[in-house]
């Protein structure tokens, strides 16, 4: 089942009652920041990837590979830009 428009608007108003969530761009950004809000000392950690060094399906990076999933995907990316927004854009900040 696809996801729809209510659900965005959801996850939207969801993301919106939390103080901090990470992006893996911003991991070391995160790590400072969430440590810091509960005063502990960040432990030093090797971040991992979650792309496979094994079998991939398409080449993601090909425009002809990434159109067919766009619609699939559409609200992930908007979700993904307002939470970069909120938590991440340092110039309201």
């Amino acid at each position: 089942e696809k996801v729809s428009r209510d659900d965005f608007d959801n996850a939207q108003k969801n993301i919106r009652r939390f103080r901090l969530i990470g992006l893996t761009e911003e991991y070391e950004r995160f790590v400072e920041r969430f440590c810091q809000d509960l005063r502990l000392q960040p432990q030093t950690e090797l971040q991992s990837s979650n792309i496979s060094d094994h079998y991939q399906l398409f080449d993601p990076l090909q425009a002809s590979a990434a159109n067919p999933l766009h619609e699939l995907v559409t609200f992930d990316q908007q979700l993904y830009r307002c939470v970069s927004d909120l938590f991440w854009d340092d110039s309201g900040k």
